[in-house]
């Protein structure tokens, strides 16, 4: 099984105080449209504190409408900034959030498997930055409960609206 997580990753800004604020704002936005959209029946995994405190910021949110919300998001994603930072818009992770554009300007051909697959020069840094030691798998136990959430809350979910095979 391959493990992939896509970024999409744009323009972001250069100072250590601009990115912080722009790290902020992604994740109340990206938090607030996700509990603008989601029924909290889906949020399962929820402790009563956390299913408490999303039930308030929905009845916050109700009047706010989700395609300001999405406008919004949309709007920090396509910001034109000046300088070499690219930002992955959908996350929250701090300085790890931002990468220098020179790793993503060439590609070399990495193994992986049997195969060859074309990386960007820069992913070892990259994907230490992000993931640390990216290389050593983690424990067959905490695998097994990885993959049984992403059945039950992503897959799942797209099965019964028909996105994916049954």
């Amino acid at each position: 099984m391959l493990r992939i997580d896509l970024y999409p990753l744009g323009r972001g800004p250069e100072s250590l105080a601009a990115q912080f604020l722009y790290s902020s704002l992604t994740k109340t936005l990206n938090l607030a449209y996700m509990l603008k959209l989601v029924p909290l029946q889906q949020k399962i995994h929820y402790g009563f504190r956390k299913r408490v405190v999303a039930r308030i910021a929905k009845v916050l949110l109700a009047p706010i409408p989700a395609k300001l919300m999405l406008s919004a998001i949309e709007y920090i994603r396509n910001r034109e900034y000046a300088g070499n930072t690219l930002a992955d818009s959908c996350g929250w992770f701090g300085r790890r959030q931002f990468f220098d554009e020179e790793w993503f300007r060439s590609s070399t051909m990495v193994g992986m498997g049997s195969g060859k697959f074309p990386a960007p020069e820069g992913f070892d840094h990259f994907l230490r930055l992000t993931y640390g030691d990216y290389m050593t798998p983690p424990p067959a136990d905490q695998q097994e409960d990885e993959f049984r959430i992403a059945d039950q809350y992503y897959l799942k979910p797209l099965r019964q609206i028909g996105i994916l095979d049954a």
